[in-house]
């Protein structure tokens, strides 16, 4: 049953990331962050990788 759950689970985002994918390859937005005469551009996904590189170091 916990084999189910997990291979379940695992589908669910692989269908998540791929939505994911589709939508954000249309248009995959912009992010400028301005701070102290710095300027760093990026993509949302880009963006969000980084976040979520930084939160887990």
């Amino acid at each position: 049953m916990k084999g189910k759950r997990w291979l379940i689970l695992a589908l669910v985002i692989i269908l998540l990331l791929a939505v994911a994918f589709v939508w954000l390859s249309s248009d995959p937005g912009f992010v400028l962050i301005r701070f102290h005469g710095w300027r760093i551009e990026a993509t949302v996904v880009g963006a969000v990788a980084i976040l979520i590189a930084a939160w887990i170091a």
